[in-house]
């Protein structure tokens, strides 16, 4: 089996595996109990949303478990609150390379929507809101001169308190 082939498995394992992922509420502000997913030696272990009367920011904290490095290109986030969209973000991280062992939080700042400003409003007042969060991260792995890029995609709930 060929490198391309293996990666190819190992990304259509992954999209399967995240379509069954269920998140269950953290301890301390950090989703402890989001499923750790690994791609190309990534995972992403844990989310945190922390939202104010001036948006949101979502906290990703990826980690490289393999030892080659992978580096992180850009990662986008859209976040519902109990079932209303009400923010999305982007973020350019080219430059961002996680070397084996690593581990990095990164936050993504979503933007309120103006037509759903009072939504998050009266949502982040809410003591029981559940914040849904998905998007994906597009890496590179490189091994000597040769990169591969994948899109890996990631959903989770996340208890806001």
């Amino acid at each position: 089996m060929s490198r391309t082939d293996r990666l190819l498995l190992g990304t259509l394992a992954l999209v399967a595996v995240l379509t069954a992922v269920n998140v269950l509420p953290g301890v301390a502000g950090w989703n402890r109990s989001w499923r750790a997913f690994q791609s190309l030696g990534l995972q992403l272990e844990a989310v945190r949303v922390r939202p104010d009367r001036q948006g949101l920011e979502v906290d990703l904290l990826l980690w490289n478990d393999s030892d080659v490095p992978v580096r992180v290109i850009d990662i986008t986030a859209t976040i519902q609150a109990n079932g209303h969209s009400v923010a999305a973000g982007r973020l350019s991280l080219d430059g961002l390379t996680l070397l084996g062992g690593e581990r990095h939080s990164q936050v993504v700042v979503g933007e309120v929507f103006a037509n759903t400003r009072q939504t998050f409003e009266e949502q982040i007042g809410a003591p029981s809101v559940e914040w849904t969060v998905s998007g994906q991260m597009r890496v590179a792995v490189q091994s000597g001169d040769v990169a591969e890029e994948v899109l890996i995609p990631y959903r989770g709930i996340v208890d806001g308190h």
